[in-house]
């Protein structure tokens, strides 16, 4: 079993998060996008290089998503 270094990236859908996302995967590391939206991940992943498409999953949460007053 290969030992491979998890990172994860907030914001993985801006403009610097899908560079972050890139190069990462570039490095060997496997990466957990953190998104708000996981049909804007699409984007990252075709953007990305072919290292990207093996070592690529979201995780989608919004932070700002919350009830008021709870």
């Amino acid at each position: 079993m290969e030992n491979t270094t998890t990172v994860l990236i907030a914001g993985a859908t801006g403009y610097l998060g899908r560079y972050l996302c890139a190069e990462y995967a570039h490095r060997g590391r496997h990466v957990t996008a953190l998104v708000r939206n996981p049909a804007w991940a699409v984007g990252v992943k075709r953007f990305g290089s072919h290292h990207l498409q093996d070592h690529f999953e979201t995780l989608a949460a919004d932070a700002a998503n919350h009830s008021k007053g709870h």
